[in-house]
C-alpha cells in the first residue's frame, strides 16, 4: 500500500469502529504470488479478533502457503457498521491481506467453528456479490468450500457451499486444490470439477446427491449420481508433528487468544458422550515433548509475542506435561515471555506439575464435572467425583491459585430436578472449598452452566433437546438454589442454545430457513447483542420447519442427514455408548496412545503417536531451543553494549503509514514492542503479574492520519551501542506501514521531555478544488473558528483560531517528507502549523471540516511532531 492509504474502503474505514480489523498491518503474513495457479481465500465467519487467533485456521493458512502453486489470503467477517457502510456505498467484501474483492479468487473456503455461524457464511457471501445458492453460480464464480467441526453434518447448508471437507482440514485442503488446479489447466467446467472433487472419495458435493423426505420433517440423502461415493469418508488422521505447524501471522489488533499457540495434542480420551469434538479428533494424537518445546521458542522468536501457549482440548491428559512446563517455562521467562497452559483441569495432576504450572502465568484452573450428581455424571459418562472435585479445588488453592472457573450443563439426557439439586448442592460445597484459607485474599471462583445441545457422530446424537422455556425454568431453579454460594455462576443464553440444536441436526430443508433467517437480519448469532430469536421463529415457521418434531428424540433406526459422512467411529460404537448411559453405565477412557484398555471404537490408533512413544525427548528438545535463542541473541549483539539489568533508555524515530495508520494508540504500543521483541531488543518490563516494556511515546496518533516522525523512548537494560545495527535489525521485524527511521540514547532528562508532548504539530492535508489559498488567507484572517465539541452527552464550544500558529498551500513536490505519497507533485498541500492552548490541540478531523466549509475536498492527513517543551 501506499504512503497514504490505498485500501479501496478508505473512506468507510474512516468512519467504522476499530478499522484496523480490516485493514491495519500484520506481521508474518504469507508472501504473495502473482503468478500462482491458485488463488484461495480462506473465509471465517467471524470478527477478525476471534478468526486471527483461530489454531485451525492457521493450520490451513500455512498448509496453502507451502504449496508453491497456491496463493493464499483470509477474510473475516465485518461487525455490523462496516458492513452496512459497505451496502451503502455500493462496495463488496475484500480479503484481509491485498483488500482483493472475493469473487476475484479461485476458491472460497470456510471455516465453520459452529452452528451459529451460518447465516454469517451467507452475509459474506451476499457481501461478495456471490450468489447465494450454488446452483445460481456459473463456471467464473469462485469454488466455495467449507470444512471444520460445525461441517460435520453439511446438509443445513447444502444449497450454498459447493463442497465440504470434514475432518482434519490439512490434508482435505491439499488434496482440493491440487483438482482445481488440474480443472483449471484442463479447462474444465464447473460440473467437471465438483465431479473430480467428489472422486476424491472425502469430499462431500452435495449436488451430487439425492435427497427425500425423513422422519421429523428432515430431508435426508437417498441416493448419489455421477462420481458421487455413496458415503463421503474423511481422511486419515494427521500425526501431529509431521505437517507444517502454523505460519505465524500477528494480528495488528489484540485477539481473542493473543498468543503464540502450539497444539501439543489433538483429540480428547475422555469419551464424554456429549461431545463431539472427542469423536471427530479421535484417535489422540500428542506431539513429543522435544517438538513442543522447539515450537514454542520458534513460535516466540518469530512472532514477538509476550505469551506462548500450551493448547489442546484436554491439556492435563498430556503425559509429560510437568517435564515441558519445567523446562520451557524457565526458558521463555529468562526473555520475558510468559507460558500459559489452556483447557486445564487439576483432576490426576501430581503435586510436582502443579508446582511447575503455577510458576508460569497459568490464568486460572477449569474444572468441568459438568453434572451436579454421581448417576448424572456417569451417564454421560464423566469419570470425576465430587470428592475429586473438592479435592482439586484445594490442591489448586494450596498452590495459590486466585481464579477458578466450573463448568456445568443442563438439559442432559435423563437429568431429574434431584439433579439440579445436586448441582446446587456441588456448587456450595466449591465455594467453600475454593475460600477455605483464603486469609482475605482476592479469589473468584465462577460457574459457567451452558444447555445440552445433541450433536451429529455423538452417543446422543439422537437424544431430545429441551426447549427454551424448559431449561429457563431450571435454570431459575438452579439460580434460586445456588444464591448465596459466593460462586459467581452464569447461565448461556436458552433461545441461542435452542438455534444451534436445530441447525445441529438439520437436514436440508434448514437451506430454505438459513435464507430467510439471513434476509430478516440473521447473522453473527454467536454474538448475544446480534442473535434475534425472533427473527429465527419467523424465519423457521416461514420455511415450514416444526421446532418441536426437530428437537424430540430421533427413533434408533431413523436415517440421519448426516449419514452420507462417516467418521472413523463405528456407528455401533457410538450406539452402544447410547444404550450404556440409559443404564449409567461408564466406559474407560480410551485406550490409545497410552496402554489402557482400547474401546474398540474403530479410529486407526498408532502407538507412535503418543508424546512418549520414543522416550523423553523434552532435553534434546531444550538443547535446540536455547541454540535459537542464542543465535537470535547474536544476530542482534552488535547493537548493544556490555552489561545487563542497568537502566537505560534508547530514543525511536519511526514512520506510520499505510495499513499502519488504521491503528488506534493501544495497538500501535503493541506493534511496537511485538516489532522490539523480534529485534531481540533488551527491553526492561514493568513488575507485577504481567510485566510489560516501558514505552513512551510523545504523542498519541489518531486513527487514520499518517505520521512522520512519531517518537517513542523505550526502557531497555543494555546501554545502545550502534544506533544502525539496531535499526537494521528493526527493519525485517517491522510489519508493513512501519518504518524506524531514526535511534539515539537518551538520558533521564531525554527521557522525560519524550512523555512531556510535543512543542507543536505540523499537520499535512491535500487538497482538491479551486481556491485553496484564499481558504488559508481565509482562516489566518479569521477572528474566531468556533467547532462544537461533544464529550458524551456533554457540548462545548472551542475556538480553534488561537491553536493555529501558522497555515500555507505548497505543491505536494515542495514537502520532502511527502516524497513517497504517491501524490502529484504539483498537487496542493495545505501545510498547518498547530500549537496547544490550556491543554487543547486542534483535531484532524476539524481541520478537514475547515477546509470543507471553504469548499475544499481535504484528506487523508498527515502529521509530524515538533519536538521540545510543550508551549
Amino acid at each position: 500500500m501506499g504512503f497514504f492509504d490505498d485500501h479501496p474502503h478508505r473512506h468507510v474505514l474512516s468512519r467504522v469502529e476499530r478499522p484496523a480489523r480490516y485493514a491495519g498491518p500484520e506481521f508474518g503474513a504469507a508472501p504473495p504470488r502473482p503468478g500462482a495457479e491458485v488463488r484461495l481465500v480462506l473465509a471465517f465467519p467471524d470478527l477478525y479478533e476471534v478468526g486471527s487467533s483461530n489454531l485451525g485456521l492457521a493450520i490451513l493458512y500455512r498448509t496453502a502457503a507451502a504449496i508453491e502453486w497456491v496463493h493464499v489470503e483470509r477474510a473475516f467477517a465485518p461487525w455490523p457498521d462496516y458492513a452496512q457502510a459497505m451496502r451503502d456505498r455500493g462496495l463488496g467484501l475484500v480479503s484481509r491481506e491485498s483488500a482483493t474483492p472475493l469473487g476475484a479468487f479461485d476458491v472460497i473456503g470456510f471455516s465453520l467453528q459452529h452452528e451459529l455461524t451460518y447465516t454469517t457464511v451467507l452475509m459474506m457471501l451476499d457481501l461478495a456479490g456471490l450468489e447465494l445458492r450454488s446452483r445460481a453460480r456459473s463456471g467464473s464464480h469462485p469454488l466455495v468450500i467449507a470444512g471444520g467441526p460445525a461441517s460435520v453434518n453439511p446438509e443445513p447448508l447444502s444449497e450454498f457451499v459447493d463442497a465440504f471437507a470434514p475432518g482434519d482440514g490439512e490434508r482435505a485442503l491439499g488434496a482440493i486444490l491440487r483438482e482445481v488446479r488440474a480443472s483449471r489447466a484442463a479447462r474444465e467446467g464447473r460440473g467437471a470439477l465438483l465431479e473430480r472433487l467428489a472422486g476424491l472419495g472425502h469430499v462431500y458435493v452435495p449436488s451430487l446427491y439425492t435427497r427425500g423426505d425423513g422422519p421429523a420433517g428432515r430431508r435426508v440423502v437417498t441416493g448419489s449420481r455421477a462420481a458421487a461415493p455413496a458415503q463421503v469418508v474423511v481422511p486419515e488422521p494427521v500425526a501431529l508433528g509431521r505437517e507444517p505447524g502454523p505460519l505465524p501471522v500477528v494480528p495488528s489488533v489484540q485477539a481473542v487468544f493473543d498468543r503464540a499457540q502450539v497444539e501439543i495434542a489433538r483429540g480428547c480420551s475422555g469419551g464424554c458422550r456429549f461431545c463431539l469434538a472427542g469423536t471427530i479428533y479421535r484417535p489422540v494424537r500428542e506431539r513429543s515433548p522435544g517438538e513442543v518445546i522447539e515450537a514454542a521458542v520458534a513460535g516466540a522468536i518469530a512472532t514477538g509475542w509476550d505469551e506462548v501457549g500450551l493448547s489442546s482440548l484436554s491439556t492435563a491428559d498430556y503425559p509429560a506435561l510437568g517435564s515441558v512446563v519445567g523446562k520451557l517455562g524457565p526458558l521463555l521467562a529468562s526473555r520475558g515471555i510468559a507460558l500459559s497452559v489452556a483447557s486445564l483441569r487439576a483432576y490426576g495432576l501430581a503435586p510436582d506439575v502443579l508446582a511447575a504450572i503455577r510458576t508460569v502465568r497459568a490464568t486460572g484452573m477449569t474444572f468441568a464435572p459438568e453434572a451436579g450428581s454421581e448417576r448424572l455424571r456417569a451417564v454421560i459418562n464423566k469419570s470425576v467425583s465430587a470428592g475429586d472435585l473438592l479435592d482439586a479445588l484445594a490442591r489448586t488453592r494450596a498452590h495459590g491459585w486466585q481464579r477458578a472457573k466450573l463448568y456445568f450443563m443442563m438439559g442432559l439426557p435423563g437429568e431429574r430436578e434431584e439433579d439440579i439439586e445436586a448441582l446446587a448442592d456441588l456448587i456450595f460445597e466449591a465455594g467453600r472449598a475454593w475460600r477455605a484459607g483464603s486469609r482475605g485474599r482476592r479469589i473468584r471462583l465462577s460457574a459457567s452452566v451452558s444447555n445440552f445441545v445433541p450433536k451429529p457422530f455423538t452417543p446422543f446424537e439422537r437424544e431430545r433437546m429441551l426447549d427454551p422455556e424448559s431449561l429457563a425454568r431450571r435454570a431459575a431453579l438452579l439460580r434460586r438454589l445456588a444464591a448465596g454460594s459466593s460462586v459467581d455462576v452464569r447461565f448461556h443464553d436458552q433461545n441461542q442454545s435452542w438455534i444451534e440444536g436445530l441447525l445441529a441436526r438439520g437436514g436440508a430443508e434448514m437451506c430454505d430457513a438459513l435464507e430467510a433467517a439471513f434476509r430478516h437480519g440473521c447473522r453473527l448469532d454467536g454474538w448475544s447483542e446480534h442473535f434475534d430469536s425472533e427473527a429465527w421463529r419467523t424465519a423457521l415457521a416461514s420455511a415450514g420447519v416444526d421446532e418441536g418434531l426437530h428437537a424430540a428424540a430421533i427413533a434408533g433406526d431413523a436415517p440421519l442427514p448426516w449419514d452420507v459422512i462417516r467418521f472413523h467411529v463405528d456407528r455401533e460404537f457410538l450406539a452402544g455408548e447410547a444404550s450404556r448411559a440409559l443404564s449409567a453405565l461408564p466406559t474407560e477412557r480410551c485406550g490409545s496412545p497410552d496402554p489402557s484398555p482400547c474401546q474398540e471404537c474403530g479410529a486407526p490408533c498408532d502407538p507412535a503417536w503418543g508424546a512418549l512413544a520414543g522416550g523423553d525427548d523434552s532435553g534434546r528438545g531444550l538443547e535446540r531451543a536455547v541454540a535459537m535463542i542464542e543465535r537470535a541473541g547474536a544476530a542482534a549483539a552488535a547493537a548493544w553494549g556490555e552489561g545487563t539489568g542497568g537502566r537505560h533508555h534508547v530514543g525511536l524515530t519511526f514512520d506510520r503509514t499505510g495499513p499502519a495508520a488504521w491503528l488506534g494508540h493501544r495497538d500501535v504500543i503493541r506493534v511496537v514492542a511485538q516489532t522490539l521483541r523480534r529485534a531481540w531488543t533488551p527491553l526492561r518490563l514493568s513488575r507485577g503479574f504481567t510485566p510489560r516494556p516501558r514505552l513512551v511515546f510523545r504523542a498519541a496518533l489518531p486513527v487514520g492520519v499518517v505520521g512522520l516522525g512519531e517518537e517513542v523512548c523505550v526502557a531497555v537494560t543494555r546501554p545502545l551501542r550502534d544506533p544502525g545495527a539496531l535499526l537494521g535489525m528493526l527493519g525485517p521485524a517491522s510489519p508493513e506501514g512501519i518504518e524506524f527511521t531514526a535511534a539515539a540514547s537518551l538520558d533521564d532528562a531525554g527521557a522525560r521531555l519524550v512523555g512531556r508532548g510535543p512543542a507543536a504539530v505540523i499537520w499535512y492535508v491535500p487538497v482538491e478544488g479551486d481556491g485553496a489559498e484564499e481558504a488559508v488567507c481565509s482562516i489566518l484572517g479569521a477572528g474566531t473558528i468556533p467547532v462544537l465539541r461533544e464529550h458524551g452527552d456533554r457540548r462545548r464550544e472551542v475556538d480553534l483560531r488561537p491553536l493555529i500558529a501558522r497555515a500555507e498551500v505548497r505543491p505536494a513536490g515542495s514537502v520532502p517528507e511527502l516524497g513517497r505519497a504517491g501524490l502529484d507533485a504539483g498537487s496542493a498541500v495545505v501545510v498547518l502549523e498547530a500549537r496547544s492552548r490550556e491543554g487543547r490541540w486542534i483535531r484532524p478531523a476539524e481541520i478537514v471540516g475547515i477546509l470543507a466549509g471553504r469548499g475544499l475536498i481535504a484528506g487523508p492527513v498527515a502529521r509530524r511532531l515538533v519536538a521540545g517543551e510543550v508551549s
